[in-house]
């Protein structure tokens, strides 16, 4: 794992968990920041979910190399959010750039209301921060009321020792239910602040696979090596189609999330399909789905992904947030100017079988000192590289975009 020589460390962590409900033997910081039941908020609409949908699509375009690729935009836009409330100048204008004329602060807006629709058995999240319990460089308390505003988190001081690794490390396991054991090695003397998000998502099937449902069958990897592979066949009641694409819709338990296959027609590479993707067709594909049978096959597969975002989200426009010319002094009750990102780290993984999904993603944010065929059922077989979702099914918004190329 890399150094951490961050001011901020946001980590967004969605996996199985059993309870976000961990004793943190640390000083509590919000004695004196109690949340605010008055503040301005925003319901889910259209350009929150315009901004996070052209977002998604657009990071994902930036990260696709030809293998397996699954991202959480969730969790890249919470730990973005978080940091970006901290942001000023050139800086928040790059962040409110990057999502279509969003700021930060209105982001942080809609999150209570998304994080109502989201709220189910199947998805939890809980949030934390861990400040360095120095009398200097205090972080500035409009910035941490927002953090409690708006994203609900606990605020301790900890002196960010060998205990405080073991603290937040304990708090990782039992939040992601043995997941990840750990995230932190040691923390940096430059290390103030550290943010972390946690997400779960477990979802069973409306219908699961029986055991009748599952025989071997053959994928074509990207590289065009064939692997046989378990394949779950099942007849679906929703249908995606456009002129290069077919798919289906596939729900969790409870209808409120819901697996989305995305196939390309065979004439283009899943490549060459991925760069003619746009939020707009991606949302012409969800909005226009029938209702009619599908009969499919998805393969059973698990995938683990990791990656530095700092290049693709500076090809997206955030990049004085990366250099010398970053703001991020509202975040500091003495206002540094000094501060800069130095790493946005993404980890994800999934598992798919005949029961449901589990999922999970870590991000984590580092802000750095200077001195630190179209009659009667369709068919869609998934025996080729395609692109999956998990959706929730009000919003239509991804929290997971994963493409499927090698098994």
């Amino acid at each position: 794992m890399k150094k951490i020589t961050a001011l901020l460390l946001c980590l967004t962590l969605l996996l199985t968990l059993a309870g976000c409900g961990v004793k943190v033997e640390a000083q509590s910081l919000t004695e004196d920041i109690i949340p605010d039941k008055g503040i301005s908020s925003l319901l889910v609409d259209e350009n929150f979910k315009t901004a996070q949908l052209d977002f998604s699509v657009g990071l994902f375009g930036e990260l696709y190399e030809g293998k397996n690729l699954l991202i959480s935009p969730l969790s890249v836009t919470s730990c973005l959010t978080m940091a970006g409330i901290g942001a000023q100048g050139e800086t928040l204008l790059e962040f409110t750039d990057l999502y279509g004329g969003l700021s930060p602060l209105q982001l942080a807006y809609y999150m209570p209301d998304y994080r109502r629709i989201l709220g189910s058995d199947s998805l939890k999240t809980a949030n934390s921060a861990w400040y360095k319990n120095i009398t200097e460089a205090q972080p500035a308390k409009p910035y941490l009321q927002e953090v409690v505003n708006y994203l609900d988190a606990q605020l301790y001081t900890v002196p960010f020792d060998k205990e405080t690794v073991n603290q937040v490390n304990a708090w990782v396991e039992d939040a992601t239910d043995g997941k990840i054991d750990k995230i932190a090695d040691r923390f940096d003397p430059n290390t103030l602040l550290y943010l972390v998000n946690a997400l779960s998502f477990e979802g069973d099937w409306e219908v699961i696979y029986k055991k009748s449902n599952i025989r071997r069958g053959d994928f074509t990897n990207i590289s065009g090596k064939v692997t046989a592979v378990d394949m779950m066949y099942s007849n679906e009641s929703v249908y995606l189609e456009d002129e290069n694409t077919t798919g289906f819709l596939k729900p969790y338990e409870g209808g409120k999330f819901a697996f989305v296959a995305l196939l390309p027609d065979k004439s283009l590479t899943l490549g060459d399909y991925i760069k003619e993707l746009s939020a707009k067709k991606l949302n012409g594909l969800l909005d226009g789905r029938e209702n009619m049978p599908v009969n499919n096959a998805l393969p059973k597969f698990s995938a683990e992904y990791s990656a530095e975002l700092k290049e693709p989200l500076s090809q997206m426009g955030l990049t004085t947030a990366f250099g010398g010319k970053a703001d991020f002094s509202a975040m500091s009750r003495f206002g540094e100017p000094d501060l800069f990102i130095g790493s946005v780290l993404h980890k994800t993984y999934i598992s798919v079988d005949g029961k449901g999904t589990k999922a999970g993603a870590v991000t984590s944010i580092a802000v750095n000192t200077k001195s630190a065929p179209d009659v009667g059922e369709k068919q869609v077989i998934l025996d080729r590289p395609f692109i999956y979702m998990i959706i929730d099914t009000k919003t239509n918004l991804p929290v997971f975009m994963g493409s499927l190329c090698d098994l």
